[in-house]
């Protein structure tokens, strides 16, 4: 993930997750139940990487 200037962003660790299940390859998806909620500033982030 990289910020608005382009500069990649740091490590954010989000807590423990259990592996749920994974489909596909190349790319792979994997499904994971986390402990906590992801940041709502993270959650944002990462639904723009869904769409493109």
């Amino acid at each position: 993930m990289h910020d608005a200037d382009g500069f990649t962003q740091g490590y954010v660790f989000i807590g423990p997750a259990h592996y749920v299940s994974h489909t596909g390859s190349k790319p792979m998806s994997i499904q994971w139940k986390l402990e906590e909620p992801i940041p709502e500033y993270l959650w944002t982030a990462s639904a723009k990487m869904v769409v493109g």
